[in-house]
């Protein structure tokens, strides 16, 4: 998988296609109150290379996808959306790129309010906690600057300070599936951004001077930390949670996105998936209760 997990992007007409048969489906089944969302990666991925003729098409299929769901609408009243996903090393991986593309579609849309009634944004908490942004200002900015957030993906990505044992620890959690981009900060506040894992170990001089690493790889919202070495971002996806409690009803999806199981070091999955997947519901669960939510 590792790129590929990008591909086919919003620049090949097979994204389209699919996405559009998607959102037929969901308009089949008939979501609650006639409104749903599907989720998709943010336009492209930067290591694709993709030309500006080429993202001019990848904006030109994320509207045509938003005109199909205008069509769904009159024809079924089913009130559907198209949740981009900004993502490490995307086309859109942060609050500024976001608000940037939705400027370019709103800019480029056929009708007037196209993009507004049918294109948003799906914040995965594991996502942007790579990013080094604070959860409440990248919601309000994406709220107030046009790119709404339409879901939450409630997830949490490795921390670490680079310590020659941490380092080593993460050497050995790189497997040949899914890509882990790996981010991290310098004492300047400069973001540094690895691709995978193996790469970011090939510049272990540059990795020590920085004050944290931050990597996309999954793991259980419930775990504050997985050893000694290595902890989780789970403090953002605790803010994005107060967030999402101060307007319960503005956003109504949340998903738990742990996909990583397989993977992950052996003395964090000693216990059987279906068990862990319950911990992380029984988790989220109480943690919107404290703040005074109770999903539907």
């Amino acid at each position: 998988m590792k790129d590929n997990v990008f591909a086919p992007d919003w620049c090949e007409a097979p994204r389209l296609e699919y996405t559009n048969r998607l959102f037929d489906l969901l308009a089949a089944f008939g979501p609650p109150d006639k409104v749903g969302t599907v989720s998709t990666l943010p336009g492209s991925f930067k290591g694709f290379g993709r030309t500006a003729d080429e993202l001019k098409v990848m904006r030109r299929n994320l509207l045509a996808c938003a005109e199909h769901l205008a069509r769904l609408r009159d024809r079924t009243g089913m009130h559907l959306r198209l949740a981009l996903e900004p993502e490490p090393i995307g086309h859109a991986e942060n609050t500024p790129e976001a608000l940037r593309l939705f400027e370019q579609l709103r800019a480029e849309e056929p009708a007037k309010g196209l993009v507004d009634a049918h294109l948003g944004i799906a914040y995965d908490t594991c996502h942007f906690a790579l990013q080094y942004e604070e959860a409440h200002e990248a919601i309000a900015r994406l709220n107030a600057g046009g790119a709404p957030v339409l879901k939450f993906h409630l997830s949490s990505a490795l921390k670490l300070k680079p310590t020659e044992v941490a380092l080593a620890r993460l050497a050995k959690m790189h497997e040949p599936t899914y890509l882990h981009q790996t981010m991290g900060r310098a004492q300047d506040g400069s973001i540094v951004r690895f691709k995978d894992i193996p790469l970011a170990m090939a510049a272990i001089d540059q990795l020590r001077a920085l004050e944290e690493l931050r990597v996309h790889f999954h793991v259980p919202v419930n775990a504050d930390r997985l050893s000694d070495e290595l902890s989780t971002t789970n403090d953002h996806l605790r803010a994005a949670l107060d967030v999402i409690a101060k307007a319960p009803g503005a956003c109504r999806e949340l998903e738990i996105e742990t996909y990583t199981w397989e993977v992950l070091p052996p003395e964090v999955r000693a216990a059987d998936v279906a068990d862990m997947i319950a911990e992380e519901y029984r988790w989220t669960l109480a943690e919107l209760a404290q703040r005074g939510v109770k999903p539907l």
